[in-house]
């Protein structure tokens, strides 16, 4: 459990510059959304360690990303965004690159992990994902890192370390 709060605190640090945003009222209905998807998400997680159902782990999240692809396209439709929508080269390889790893790797490798692993093993996705990112960033699109970026994420690899060092005393049982 340290390693899960060791990793938050990593987090903070990462966007220590960017933590006033989530007290303007313009990003009230995103940051609602976002902290409701992450407790359907860990539920979701919880629910499935419990029941352990008998599927598919890879048929599961094929299902589930067809069911959601369903949703989206109509509400596209619906709102008229496929008109609005601009098509350029860089955003079909954006595009292309969300759907291999984003999808079908990234969130196939997550579903076959909830099934596999201990959760709170599967719940530091969420402390490796940001520097993935942080780190595909500055490699691709020259981002540029601050200070509390270097600062945090070692204390978030620390948390992850932890949190795996005590997994593994559980799997090792």
């Amino acid at each position: 459990m340290i390693g899960l709060f060791v990793g938050l605190f990593g987090m903070l640090v990462i966007f220590y510059e960017s933590i006033s945003l989530l007290f303007q009222t313009e990003y009230l209905t995103g940051i609602f959304l976002i902290i409701l998807a992450n407790f359907s998400w860990a539920s979701g997680v919880i629910t499935t360690k419990k029941f352990n159902f008998k599927i598919n782990s890879i048929y599961a999240s094929g299902l589930q990303m067809f069911m959601i692809g369903m949703v989206v396209t109509f509400l596209a439709l619906v709102n008229g965004d496929f008109e609005k929508a601009r098509y350029t080269e860089s955003g079909i390889w954006a595009f292309s690159y969300l759907l291999i790893f984003g999808s079908l790797v990234g969130f196939s490798s997550f579903i076959y992990a909830t099934v596999h692993l201990p959760t709170s093993m599967v719940s530091i996705y969420a402390y490796i994902n940001p520097i993935v990112a942080i780190v595909l960033g500055y490699v691709f699109l020259d981002e540029k890192i601050g200070i509390y970026t270097f600062i945090g994420m070692p204390i978030t690899l620390v948390g992850v370390y932890l949190v795996n060092k005590g997994n593994s005393k559980i799997l090792i049982k």
